[in-house]
């Protein structure tokens, strides 16, 4: 199994596109430099967006031959990012960008400029048909709901407040608020119980299975709590914050580990087929959000062995949801998803 979206890339350049010259510029793999010197007629480079950034620059590549791929085109759509490159995605005759959620739901200007650099919409296939179709492995959805402890409302007031004078200022923005408001949520301490005793149910939810957490300081209240509780899976747990800690990923694919703790870091460029649980301590809170669509995916992958695989998904929705409110509609849109099945598709 491959855990890096660019080895996923080249082994399927071996297998379909044999033609092509490969280069590779991740990892251990420097050969960036080779590529934008090579003589091949046919040429692939795969590499990280810093050093894309530099091959932008570089005159000597002919753009108007070369089909430029933005795999998680939704990482190119940042201000800083789109500053940075200006028009030089125009240099390239042909593009494609692919992403699960490629428009932000808080910028209509950011979500033009990425439009503007690599094109409108061209494709749609959602997570439903995907599910449907038997691409993706249904799923169970189970959530709990959380109230704030008083020390966690009076942070929500005084935050409120505070932002509420930058935007009057002009010095915040209330995408900024709302995304401050929001941390404290996912940061809230009063899941830890309702997770605790999740697990004295049933610690077996911890087989393979991934846990999403917003900090490696709120991870280490679910190690604790894991330690405490998790039965057979006491030790077969580790986390994945940074780099350094790849291994424990290398471990977790192969099965030594049943459990792993993270943030962000396994949102996307990780296939492994064989998770089938994800708890999510954390969350956007709109409906089909980029987060929450990447990290319900890491355990939607179809295994051919197992065709009756049915994953499972667990959730905190804070207790004040409301018609309306991110929360519920997050909910809502993960309860209609969890009632598809492979029979539904009639090939419509």
């Amino acid at each position: 199994q491959f855990t890096d979206i660019l080895d996923q890339w080249s082994k399927e350049i071996d297998e379909r596109l044999s033609f092509i010259m490969q280069y590779s510029h991740y990892r251990d793999e420097k050969q960036a430099a080779d590529y934008e010197e090579s003589s091949a007629e046919h040429a692939a480079l795969l590499c990280s967006r810093e050093v894309f950034s530099r091959i932008l620059e570089n005159e000597s590549i002919r753009h108007d031959r070369t089909l430029l791929i933005v795999d998680e085109c939704h990482n190119f759509r940042g201000e800083g990012h789109i500053r940075r490159v200006g028009d030089k995605y125009s240099k390239f005759r042909y593009k494609l960008g692919l992403s699960a959620t490629p428009y932000s739901p808080y910028s209509d200007k950011v979500n033009q400029a990425m439009e503007d650099q690599i094109g409108p919409t061209y494709f749609t296939f959602g997570v439903e048909e995907a599910i449907k179709r038997r691409i993706l492995t249904p799923f169970n959805y189970t959530y709990f709901e959380f109230a704030l402890t008083g020390d966690e409302r009076e942070k929500l007031i005084s935050t409120r407040r505070a932002f509420e004078k930058k935007i009057k200022d002009g010095k915040a923005t209330k995408e900024q608020m709302m995304i401050a408001l929001s941390r404290i949520y996912k940061l809230s301490k009063s899941k830890i119980p309702i997770f605790e005793n999740m697990l004295k149910s049933n610690p077996h939810l911890l087989k393979r299975c991934i846990i999403f957490v917003e900090t490696m300081e709120y991870g280490k209240l679910v190690m604790k709590s894991i330690m405490a509780y998790g039965g057979e899976y006491r030790e077969k747990w580790h986390r994945y914050f940074a780099s350094d800690e790849i291994m424990n990923l290398d471990k977790f694919r192969k099965n030594e580990l049943e459990c792993l703790i993270t943030c962000k870091k396994l949102n996307e460029g990780v296939d492994i087929p064989s998770i089938t649980t994800i708890i999510m301590f954390s969350s956007e809170h709109g409906a089909n959000g980029l987060s929450t669509t990447q990290r319900i995916g890491r355990a939607l992958r179809y295994v051919e062995s197992e065709p009756n695989k049915i994953s499972q998904v667990y959730d905190f929705i804070r207790d004040d949801t409301s018609e309306g409110r991110n929360d519920f509609e997050r909910r809502r849109w993960l309860q209609d998803l969890s009632k598809l099945r492979p029979n539904d598709w009639e090939g419509e």
